[in-house]
């Protein structure tokens, strides 16, 4: 018997979920953190089953970005002090790492779940609501961006690409970064007509978050208007909050910092009533 069954066996009867969910109701009033455990675990023990595939191909993909970008571009790159270019990168392509993982599972991988093969029907036929679903979605993808990201942070930090210990909450700002993005991630997937469409969430949402995060280049040395511009990119609080964890050029965690901190949160809080009322709009009859 799978954790979801585990935990349903234990649930009381309840009607189904796609015939008492009402759209009026406030979205967080419908939620069991019991259930969204079990959607959670459903989707992780999936992952437990196939993270060689699963993994595999986002930490090297990064690594070769590291490999290409900060030793190579690097070695002709001037004024980053200390590591050199390499350490300046590191931070950036870490959170990067647990953006695309997460954006990418959340928007084809919800998508598909949702409409192809049907599971998130299976899952409402119980006592789970459609709100747990959506929130278990959520967390798993914060949970992909993370465990990604901190493979790749683990093989940074062995080639020195850190200057402070504080860079072990790394896994931390990845999870709370992959979280902002899975509500986006699924907000697209629950608005997308079809599954061809989420080519524009690619196109339109997740690389210029990723070019405008900052992980390439100093945001103040190209003026005023990219410095300001660079403020409505999600990605660029969390590599500047990763960068002050990991010690870059000497940055440490500030009064800054919790700002980020605070911007990534509002946009999680945002994110996550917005996709669960997409979600709704799409799903309820």
């Amino acid at each position: 018997m799978t954790t979801f069954d585990t935990t349903l066996a234990t649930m009381p009867d309840a009607p189904l979920a796609s015939a008492e969910i009402d759209p009026s109701t406030p979205p967080d009033s419908r939620i069991d953190l019991r259930l969204t455990r079990a959607v959670w675990h459903r989707n992780r023990d999936v992952f437990v089953r196939l993270w060689k595939w699963l993994l595999f191909p986002n930490v090297v993909d990064t690594c070769l970005s590291m490999l290409a970008l900060g030793f190579g571009l690097g070695a002709s790159v001037s004024g980053f002090g200390g590591d050199g270019y390499a350490a300046w990168i590191a931070p950036g392509l870490v959170v990067c790492s647990a953006l695309f993982s997460a954006g990418f599972e959340c928007s084809y991988g919800t998508y598909y779940r949702m409409d192809k093969q049907r599971t998130f029907d299976a899952m409402i036929a119980t006592p789970v609501q459609l709100d747990d679903v959506v929130l278990g979605e959520l967390f798993y993808g914060a949970f992909r961006g993370a465990v990604s990201a901190s493979v790749i942070a683990a093989i940074f930090g062995a080639f020195g690409l850190f200057d402070s210990w504080w860079a072990l909450l790394l896994p931390a700002v990845c999870f709370v970064s992959a979280f902002m993005m899975s509500t986006l991630a699924v907000t697209a997937a629950s608005i997308s007509p079809m599954l061809e469409t989420l080519g524009y969430w690619v196109s339109f949402g997740i690389f210029p978050m990723y070019w405008l995060s900052g992980t390439f280049y100093r945001p103040g040395d190209f003026g005023e208007p990219l410095d300001t511009l660079q403020l409505l990119s999600p990605a660029y609080h969390g590599v500047a909050l990763a960068r002050d964890a990991a010690g870059t050029e000497g940055a440490t965690l500030d009064g800054s910092s919790l700002a980020h901190l605070a911007v990534l949160v509002g946009i999680a809080i945002v994110g996550t009533w917005s996709s669960i009322t997409m979600m709704r709009r799409r799903l309820v009859r």
